[in-house]
């Protein structure tokens, strides 16, 4: 799904490469209490190589947090994803 260079920008940092990623993705997800998922919150927007996706995280009905990703596509592999929180 994403390229050996995938580039993630998210308020924190960037993070650069496909293992750091997912090494990032899983502390976040350890460090969430139990109940706290991913979920759509929102259209699926797509253009030429960029798309975007609104999401929620946190219990069932009462997310914790909400944001966006916005996301670049490079031979049908993701290449950049960009993180975004609402205030």
């Amino acid at each position: 799904m994403y390229t050996e260079d995938v580039v993630f920008t998210d308020p924190e940092a960037t993070t650069t490469g496909r293992d750091a990623l997912a090494d990032k993705a899983a502390a976040l997800l350890a460090d969430a209490p139990a109940d706290f998922a991913f979920t759509e919150d929102g259209r699926r927007y797509a253009g030429p190589g960029t798309g975007a996706l609104a999401w929620a995280f946190g219990p069932p009905g009462t997310p914790a947090v909400r944001g966006i990703d916005v996301i670049t596509v490079r031979e049908g592999r993701i290449a950049a994803v960009m993180t975004m929180f609402t205030a």
